[in-house]
């Protein structure tokens, strides 16, 4: 018979020439037998691999992974669990990553088989690194990921602040502007004199977004 184009050919142990199929999720073979086709199929035994763990210990991580992962992964969601304590006694071994802000050692000592740890910030005090290098786990933060997020933050607060905006929302809301009241002046970002307490990847991404206010930028860092 014909080749098919679209699947593998391969040698047949007769000697015929044999087409590798997956129709119907099993593995056929097609072999052509000169003047009659005679069709012969073998059942293929697939072994099904467990994805490895990715432990999600609170509802935060779960937010932070935003459903990602989920095709690489098996979601361990010990927080949405009944009994946090069985799940992990469960399921422990199989955990080879962990998403958290948080983590101690006797955490550490029911993921046997941890490889990694991810913090979903920048900071990672509340990690015990040490317990986890001495164990030959990797610990990994989000560094500067979230430093532009905080910069917006921070700028739109400062605007809110310089332009009195609560007040002004205050003054709209409680209907001052019916009986005549007047708001209170607000001032100019250009004139205003900013201050900043350390000048790493927030700080600097701050001090960016200012500059085009065109206020003076005055900052202030350990050993500078």
């Amino acid at each position: 018979m014909p080749a098919n184009p679209d699947v593998a050919q391969q040698p047949d142990r007769s000697g015929t020439t044999g087409v590798k199929s997956m129709a119907g999720g099993t593995e056929k073979l097609l072999a052509d037998g000169g003047s009659s086709e005679q069709f012969r199929s073998t059942v293929a035994v697939t072994e099904i691999l467990r994805k490895p763990g990715l432990l999600l210990p609170t509802e935060e991580s779960e937010r932070m992974l935003g459903g990602a992962l989920s095709d690489r992964f098996e979601l361990i969601r010990s927080w949405k669990a009944a009994d946090p304590d069985a799940l992990l006694a469960a399921c422990g071994a199989d955990v080879i990553a962990i998403l958290t802000l948080r983590l101690d050692e006797a955490l550490l000592e029911r993921l046997p088989n941890l490889r990694l740890v991810v913090v979903p910030g920048a900071g990672y005090e509340h990690v015990d690194v040490a317990a986890a290098r001495a164990r030959g786990i990797s610990v990994a933060n989000a560094g500067d990921a979230h430093s532009g997020d905080v910069a917006d933050h921070a700028v739109a607060l400062v605007l809110a602040s310089v332009h009195h905006l609560p007040e002004l929302q205050a003054w709209i809301r409680e209907g001052y502007w019916r009986e005549g009241r007047r708001p209170e002046p607000r001032h100019a970002m250009c004139a205003q004199r900013f201050g900043l307490v350390g000048l790493g990847n927030i700080g600097t991404a701050i001090a960016e977004r200012l500059v085009p206010f065109g206020g003076e930028i005055a900052w202030w860092a350990p050993g500078e």
